[in-house]
């Protein structure tokens, strides 16, 4: 008896698929599996499933944890609405059960009106690239730079490129240890950590230190989870909101399930970053004075303000040859704006004895 089966590795391409310059509404690689002896019902229910899959997906990406815990949609919801257009990259119709692997590209003003009727602030901004730094402590030894760091290759899987939070994990290169070895970052040596970065041209890091203990005497392992936030300026600590991250106490290692964790915790970190809530966003003006040798360079630096998510609309008050003055609207504070500016390597620095700020370069 012969089987019925299909099989399509070609690419299925629908309407303007992914015009889009952003790929922050884009959910990929979403697979679903479907039984069902009819391959055209088949295909619909899994259509239909991977809509609403990619959907919560997309949502957990872009807001909170507590946020995400607040929405309650009930079954009739029309994900199909949200849905600007989608990519079939392979499906497979065997013995009745349907496979497909699909890629969603989703609305971006249609989920932004869907958050903002249910006053939840979101996220659309990817961070700058961090040089991440997986140190490790395990039975008085220290990992950093050494192949045999379990903790970063854990750190490493759990961490999702297609997310907010953009994370350089360096390859493991023994060598560097001759450059900066783990200790110098545990006690901030400013000037190590800047040279590691010029190494690896990042602007910011990232230390994801965990502390493990075992006690003889009650048999158990002890975790402590250490982050902190590093520039060539200096450094700062990261709050860790998670308890689970702190004074961790079982009888078998958590590394695994701690590195689970602590990616979560800098995804909600990031987020907690650059959110604006719906219910108190309110609009806020400063002057910003650009100034370059050629109109050209004007032009592209105000390009560059005009893609912050922050800023809402420039107005120009002055212009000469060398300088343009704006009135900008914003809806986040200089900081908010200078994180946006960042992955351009730039920020915003007030000018002295004036309310007026300039752009300038980071380093």
């Amino acid at each position: 008896m012969l089987k019925n089966c299909l099989i399509i590795s070609f690419v299925l391409i629908f309407c303007n698929l992914f015009a889009n310059d952003s790929k922050i509404y884009l959910i990929e690689n979403i697979e679903v599996i479907i039984e069902d002896s009819e391959e055209l019902v088949a295909r619909e229910k899994a259509l239909k499933s991977a809509f609403e899959k990619s959907f919560n997906t997309l949502l957990k990406k872009i807001i909170n944890k507590k946020n995400y815990g607040k929405i309650q949609y009930n079954n009739d919801i029309d994900f199909v609405s949200f849905v600007k257009d989608y990519k079939i990259k392979n499906e497979v119709f065997l013995d009745s059960k349907y496979t497909v692997l699909i890629d969603v590209n989703f609305h971006k003003e249609k989920i932004s009106d869907y958050l903002d009727n249910l006053n939840l602030n979101k996220v659309n901004l990817v961070s700058e690239s961090f040089l991440t730094l997986s140190i490790y402590s395990e039975f008085n030894n220290m990992y950093l730079w050494e192949k045999k760091n379990k903790w970063y290759f854990d750190l490493f899987n759990e961490y999702d490129k297609n997310n907010m939070l953009s994370l350089y994990f360096p390859e493991p290169n023994f060598l560097n240890n001759f450059i900066a070895p783990p200790d110098t970052f545990l006690k901030k040596n400013i000037d190590k950590m800047s040279e590691i970065l010029d190494k690896y041209n990042k602007n910011s890091g990232i230390i994801i230190f965990l502390k493990e203990e075992y006690d003889s005497f009650s048999e158990t392992f002890k975790a402590n989870l250490f982050l902190t936030q590093f520039t060539k300026e200096g450094y700062s600590e990261i709050k860790i909101q998670d308890s689970r991250l702190k004074n961790n106490i079982s009888k078998t290692s958590q590394r695994e399930l701690l590195a689970k964790y602590t990616i979560e915790e800098l995804y909600s970190w990031w987020k907690d970053q650059i959110s604006v809530s719906s219910t108190k966003r309110k609009e806020s003006f400063i002057t910003v004075v650009l100034k370059a040798k050629s109109l050209k360079k004007l032009i592209t630096l105000e390009e560059i303000l005009s893609e912050s998510i922050f800023i809402n609309q420039l107005t120009k008050t002055k212009f000469s040859k060398d300088s343009i003055t704006y009135e900008i609207s914003t809806l986040g504070d200089i900081s908010k704006i200078n994180l946006s500016l960042r992955p351009k390597n730039m920020f915003l620095k007030k000018i002295p004895n004036s309310n007026e700020y300039k752009i300038e370069t980071l380093f």
